[in-house]
């Protein structure tokens, strides 16, 4: 299997954007294994890619991604969004990427 993307998705986050790769990937797995899925059957990692470029704050910004249908946004929606809103307190970091056209 070629992880080549998910390598290439590594090197592409810094500082803080990096740390909040690794908190979503953790919080991922760690649901994975409760629950005795693949990380995948949760979010894909583009997925993940996508909440830190957008930043949702809201369950409704957060169904409008790749990859969040209602299932998923009902199992798994308000504890990603505890991850990314923990993330913006800790350090400050509430960047969301410039292509971004929603209102804040």
């Amino acid at each position: 299997r070629d992880n080549k993307s998910t390598r290439s998705w590594r090197r592409s986050f810094q500082g803080t954007k990096q740390i909040l790769w690794e908190a979503l990937r953790t919080k991922r797995l760690e649901l994975a294994l409760a629950q005795n899925i693949a990380p995948y059957e949760i979010f894909h990692d583009s997925t993940l890619q996508e909440m830190i470029q957008k930043r949702p704050l809201k369950l409704e910004q957060l169904a409008q991604m790749s990859g969040v249908g209602s299932h998923h946004l009902e199992c798994y929606g308000s504890i990603f969004l505890e991850v990314l809103h923990a993330h913006a307190l800790q350090h400050d970091d509430t960047t969301v990427h410039e292509d971004d056209n929603s209102p804040q």
